[in-house]
């Protein structure tokens, strides 16, 4: 995902945070107070959907703050499935 022109000169994880919700369905978070615009979103979205597919649900929100794991570390990608059909 890092390739992808959206991403680049980005400070990552530091202002977005990718969020799976299920294998076809992620969420985009930004922080309020970046330097992102909304068009930024926007084209964010249009390239992750030529990454990973067009019937994705691919959605953003700024938001005041990224989730952190326990230990106070902020990951660029988290995923909330293991996507298992067992």
């Amino acid at each position: 995902l890092l390739r992808l022109d959206c991403f680049k000169d980005v400070n990552i994880p530091r202002y977005i945070q990718l969020i799976q919700m299920d294998s076809d369905h992620i969420e985009i978070s930004v922080l309020k107070n970046s330097e992102f615009t909304d068009e930024d979103c926007i084209n964010m979205v249009s390239e992750l959907r030529k990454e990973i597919g067009i019937s994705s649900i691919i959605n953003f929100r700024k938001v005041n703050k990224l989730v952190t794991t326990p230990s106070a570390k902020q990951l660029f990608i988290i995923n909330h499935n293991n996507f298992s059909n067992t």
